[in-house]
């Protein structure tokens, strides 16, 4: 039994560990909290979001189609460059609302509101 529960305990910190070393393009980041976005072909299925402070939002292209999501709000977090797929997350440590958009397609506005 204590063997089990050692390794229970090994695998525990193993796995908090390797959260705590995820990079803000990481969707298992840290605070990640499955806040998501998806992004469409010409649309974004979630185009609001609202999350608790020190949370992260993951952005998900599986379209194909070249995406970006460009900040227009001061204190925003690092924009994400254009891309055709993956995932891509962005941590809010302040309370807020951030707009963002796609700047190659009109019309594909969000925003983060962070409490």
């Amino acid at each position: 039994m204590k063997n089990a529960f050692r390794s229970m305990s090994l695998a525990a910190v193993l796995a908090g560990a390797l959260l705590a070393c995820g990079d803000d393009d990481d969707p298992a980041g840290p605070g990640q909290g499955g806040n998501s976005v998806s992004v469409g072909a010409d649309t974004l299925k979630t185009d609001s979001i609202t999350v608790d402070r020190n949370e992260s939002v993951t952005w998900t292209n599986s379209s194909g189609v070249l995406h970006n999501v460009t900040f227009t709000t001061n204190g925003s977090p690092a924009n994400i460059a254009d891309h055709t797929s993956g995932s891509n997350a962005r941590a809010f440590p302040t309370a807020g609302t951030f707009s963002y958009n796609c700047t190659n397609h009109a019309g594909m506005n969000g925003s983060v509101t962070v409490q």
